[in-house]
């Protein structure tokens, strides 16, 4: 039987099963339109940030740190001091997971960025003493790897960027400077090109609660600011380029996704979302680009939903695909080695948790 086959038949038979509301790990599986959706569990936890590993699959919170997937069993690792911003496997020998923290209102944490080269067992501060020189007081609101160099690492804080070309042990000032922190940005989205062009992009949002994205085309030695949506409030959470349109990036914030075709100069509105929300991931599954948003809801808990879209002919139609019962608001969306997409996701109506899609 070939792998089309087995997976229908599978999709198919685990559909037969009772789901409701009452959604478990390791036996229920819902397919809709858009595919075969499989709850993985941390219901009622608020994801913040997914990242698939060859030691599995990992999930950072709103207010009980990381945990690790193992046996349908969710592991709680710590660093539940703190918002966990992002996660970033980083091959190598040793083969590092970083965790970037910020904070809820006014925390301190040991450091900005935490590294685990035992699969999460204990924490190493990596941040090179930032927080540590701060009262505590430093904060790792993104991190991204140059898929060419895993040494060169980039960490987005409340206005800098910081680069690291010793995997994490050092880390320099390449936007902003040190007495800028806590200054007039913050920086939630990070994207280095796959080309190996020497193209980086950050995202954010200003002070002024404007859209802020920034270009370097030397591998961060320089940048420009760019503000996509002039004189319109709003800011930038995910980034996404598309591999095979030459300087072609996406990048997903309030209220929909814009697109540049120029390497990030200039951008224009691709989608608007279904209800007021915010794009929170951007994956690409081979050609076909997958977005989630955290929506408001029409009703008044301000709670959120799901929204879920796809476009296969670069952005220019869009489909809002459909979700299961039980998914919240997106907050991260990650692809594992098998195509597949991880959507971890906020309190909504229906739930929250970490949610896995095998795509139609």
């Amino acid at each position: 039987m070939n792998e089309v086959r087995r997976w229908t038949l599978a999709c198919a038979t685990a559909f037969l099963v009772a789901c409701g509301d009452a959604i478990r790990p390791d036996t229920c599986t819902v397919q809709v339109a858009s595919g075969c959706w499989t709850f993985l569990g941390l219901d009622g936890e608020w994801v913040t940030a997914l990242v698939q590993t060859p030691w599995g699959l990992y999930a950072g919170t709103h207010d009980d740190g990381v945990y690790r997937l193992v046996d349908n069993t969710w592991q709680p690792l710590g660093l539940d001091h703190a918002i966990v911003s992002s996660l970033l496997f980083v091959p190598g020998s040793p083969e590092r997971l970083l965790v970037g923290m910020r904070p809820y209102t006014d925390e301190q944490t040991d450091a900005a960025v935490f590294a685990s080269e035992d699969q999460g067992q204990t924490w190493l501060p990596w941040d090179g003493g930032l927080a540590a020189a701060h009262d505590g007081r430093a904060w790792a609101f993104s991190l991204a790897m140059d898929p060419g160099n895993s040494d060169q690492l980039y960490m987005g804080l409340n206005f800098p960027i910081m680069r690291s070309q010793d995997g994490g042990r050092r880390w320099q000032f390449v936007w902003g400077t040190e007495s800028e922190l806590g200054s007039w940005m913050w920086i939630p989205a990070l994207l280095v090109s796959p080309r190996q062009d020497g193209r980086v992009w950050a995202g954010g949002e200003t002070a002024l609660f404007t859209y802020a994205i920034l270009c370097s085309s030397d591998w961060g030695d320089t940048w420009r600011f760019v503000d996509p949506m002039p004189r319109t409030e709003g800011g930038v959470y995910a980034l996404a380029v598309d591999a095979a349109v030459e300087n072609r990036v996406f990048a997903g914030g309030s209220y929909g996704i814009m697109r540049s075709d120029d390497a990030g100069s200039s951008w224009r509105w691709v989608l608007i979302t279904k209800q007021t929300g915010l794009v929170t991931g951007l994956a690409y599954v081979a050609e076909t680009l997958y977005a989630v948003s955290e929506e408001v809801s029409d009703d008044t808990s301000h709670r959120t939903d799901l929204g879920f879209y796809r476009t296969r002919d670069g952005g220019e139609t869009w489909d809002t695909l459909t979700i299961p019962d039980g998914a919240g608001g997106g907050e991260a969306l990650v692809v594992d080695s098998h195509g597949r997409l991880l959507i971890g996701t906020r309190l909504g109506r229906r739930g929250s948790g970490v949610w896995r899609l095998e795509p139609r």
